[in-house]
C-alpha cells in the first residue's frame, strides 16, 4: 500500500474518542507510573501530580485496578507531605502554624 492510499485510509477511519480517551488514559497512568518508581523527592512530587490529575480525570471509575493504585500513592503522599510541613513548621518553632495544620485532620477524625 502507498504512502498516499495510506493517508487516505487514516483519514476516513479516524480514531473513536473512546481509543482516544483510553491512550491518554494509558499514557498518563504510564507517566505516573515512571515517576513513582524513582526514589527522589521530585519525582516523588511529579507523580503525585500526574496521579492527581488521573484521578481528576479518570477518578470515578473505582473498579479500575490503576485507579485503586493511584489513590492509595495520592492518600499515601498526602499524609507523609502533611507529616513532614508539620515537623518542619514545628522545628521553626512555629508553634501556631503547627496547632493550625495539626488541627485539620484531627477536626477529620473527631468532627
Amino acid at each position: 500500500m502507498s504512502a498516499f492510499a495510506r493517508d487516505i485510509s487514516a483519514q476516513r477511519n479516524p480514531p473513536m474518542p473512546s481509543q482516544q480517551t483510553d491512550a491518554q488514559k494509558e499514557d498518563l497512568y504510564a507517566t505516573f507510573s515512571e515517576l513513582k518508581r524513582v526514589p527522589s523527592a521530585e519525582k516523588q512530587r511529579l507523580a503525585y501530580e500526574a496521579g492527581k490529575e488521573f484521578l481528576r480525570r479518570y477518578g470515578a471509575d473505582s473498579s479500575d485496578p490503576d485507579v485503586n493504585v493511584v489513590r492509595k500513592f495520592v492518600g499515601e503522599y498526602e499524609e507523609l507531605s502533611g507529616e513532614f510541613v508539620i515537623d518542619t513548621a514545628y522545628g521553626a518553632k512555629n508553634y501556631a502554624k503547627t496547632f493550625e495544620i495539626g488541627r485539620r485532620p484531627l477536626d477529620a477524625i473527631f468532627g
